[in-house]
């Protein structure tokens, strides 16, 4: 079991923020290494693993698509707001159903963390 983070999300950030303060405190992502797919790819071939599926999830959560013209008040509050509300059954339920049905079929530059499937070559 491994986790990689988007670097095509981080990317995005990079070349769409608007201040230098969100680079600085938006992403306080340190506890996996960032890669893009051809790099996970490669390294899975070297381990003879393929790679069967690679989808974005956790959409709401450390994204740089909306998160990167936000100022870090403003991603502390939308994030104090997100989880307060997922605390209501109903919200959970639509957010589990975007992150199934929405964003699985988006790129995997649309949130910052990612779920990769492999299986022996």
């Amino acid at each position: 079991m491994f986790n990689f983070l988007s670097s095509e999300n981080t990317d995005f950030l990079k070349s769409n923020r608007k201040n230098s303060e969100v680079t600085s405190n938006f992403f306080a992502l340190n506890y996996a290494p960032f890669a893009n797919e051809k790099q996970i790819e490669e390294v899975a071939n070297r381990l003879g693993l393929r790679v069967e599926a690679m989808y974005p999830y956790n959409f709401f959560t450390a994204n740089s698509m909306f998160g990167c013209n936000l100022t870090k008040n403003q991603v502390d509050n939308f994030t104090e707001q997100f989880n307060e509300a997922v605390k209501n059954q109903h919200v959970m339920n639509f957010v589990k159903m975007f992150e199934e049905n929405i964003v699985r079929s988006m790129p995997i530059a649309c949130s910052v963390t990612m779920i990769i499937k492999l299986r022996k070559s």
